[in-house]
């Protein structure tokens, strides 16, 4: 008899799901202020501290958060569609545009915009959440990796950098090695394309 023939099933909604998160602990975390953990570390889901974490990419998905005076007001699973207020398609709302103040400088949106890698290593599968206010950068080179070498091709060492400004110090995760479980082939029509350009 299958589990499903008793009533058990693996289809569930994100709403459902709850994955454990890897987070990098800044100056003000409550490891940092308790001791237990330093800032620029890497608190795994049972606790444990460390400078890098290294996994296997096994996907990423976009999430949206507008809160304003710690309170969340509304939220996106997939950073397409908001629910609660003012909710609808994200890429409508004011609140995910970046603006430009009186003196010219650019204005980052209220809403936050995040990337979650699903990353596998030895602490099972796990979450690491980059925002794409602070640290864009870092996000748009593992999604590089991530299209290049697909689900599971690669494994990413993330450390973290030092960022110190007039009214704020914080850290951000730091891409510290790459390595492709696989190999890319060029397509065979650019193949091709090349060695007629070298014949030429």
């Amino acid at each position: 008899m299958e589990a499903r023939e008793l009533g058990f099933d693996t289809t569930l909604t994100t709403d459902e799901i709850s994955l454990p998160r890897i987070r990098l602990i800044q100056p003000l975390s409550g490891e940092a202020m308790e001791g237990t953990a330093k800032p620029g570390e890497w608190v795994f889901p049972d606790g444990e501290a460390r400078s890098e974490v290294v996994g296997v990419i096994l996907g990423v998905r976009k999430c949206r958060y507008l809160r304003r005076d710690d309170l969340l007001l509304c939220s996106s699973i997939g950073g397409s569609v908001g629910e609660g207020d003012p909710g609808g398609d994200c890429t409508r709302c004011p609140f995910s545009q970046w603006s430009t103040d009186k003196e010219g400088h650019r204005v980052p949106p209220e809403c936050t915009l995040l990337y979650e890698y699903l990353l596998s290593g030895d602490y099972g599968v796990a979450v690491v959440r980059i925002s794409s206010r602070s640290a864009g950068a870092i996000a748009h080179q593992l999604n590089t990796q991530l299209h290049l070498f697909g689900a599971g091709g690669v494994e990413v060492t993330l450390a973290s950098q030092f960022v110190q400004k007039p009214n704020r110090k914080y850290y951000i995760p730091r891409i510290a090695g790459v390595r492709p479980l696989k190999q890319v082939a060029a397509p065979k029509e650019e193949a091709v394309q090349l060695e007629l350009a070298v014949e030429d």
